[in-house]
């Protein structure tokens, strides 16, 4: 029913011209204060997609996708997804992920909704999703360029699809990395040969003049 209802939204966006100025409102990445540019091998983090700049009373619907532009560095974004605070009930918020697991995407709707005033009606937290970094390299995190769309509780035929984004630039390093077979190899051999050799300077010590 939630997609029926996006198609509906959609077909109407493309024959009602939407009377929201450009930038109504926004949807940003923040990754609570943690440096996406420093993050090594296993290290995770929590990441919210806030609601802000709302100043058209309360949504009945709000949608948006987040992608990554690779999924080889951090694990599948849908990983956990939880609502925001500025949902009134968390389910009303459905998730699911990409095909390649490499988005996960949520869509609130009042559709179905048995809450007194279940519209959302402030500047907050979306919903989240955590992150793990599993291999080195660099990348972003970015919402779908058609995904984030919302409807206003008092313009339900007039969809929003014109919502200021951003995006999020991140880089693993390897140096948490696990050495490699060959680097233990090497490590073995020299404490075996560093082990022998005081042994036999021990032995030189304990012979009688």
């Amino acid at each position: 029913m939630n997609c029926f209802r996006l198609m509906v939204c959609l077909v109407l966006g493309a024959y009602v011209s939407t009377s929201a100025s450009a930038g109504v409102m926004s949807l940003t990445l923040d990754s609570r204060g943690v440096d996406l540019n420093a993050l090594e091998l296993g290290d995770s983090v929590t990441i919210d997609v806030l609601l802000d700049r709302l100043g058209i009373g309360k949504l009945t619907d709000l949608g948006a996708t987040v992608t990554l532009s690779s999924t080889s560095h951090l694990s599948d974004p849908a990983v956990n997804p939880i609502a925001g605070d500025i949902v009134p009930d968390p389910l009303d918020v459905l998730f699911s992920g990409g095909f390649f697991n490499d988005s996960v995407d949520a869509q609130f709707t009042t559709f179905f909704s048995f809450v007194p005033d279940p519209e959302i009606n402030s500047d907050g937290v979306f919903f989240s999703f955590d992150l793990t970094a599993i291999a080195a390299g660099s990348g972003s995190i970015g919402f779908d360029l058609f995904s984030p769309f919302a409807i206003a509780a008092d313009d339900p035929l007039n969809p929003i699809f014109d919502i200021d984004t951003s995006e999020l630039n991140y880089t693993v390093t390897a140096s948490n990395a696990v050495p490699e077979p060959a680097s233990l190899l090497c490590f073995g051999c020299i404490a075996v040969a560093s082990l022998t050799q005081r042994r036999r300077c021990r032995s030189r010590r304990s012979r009688p003049a």
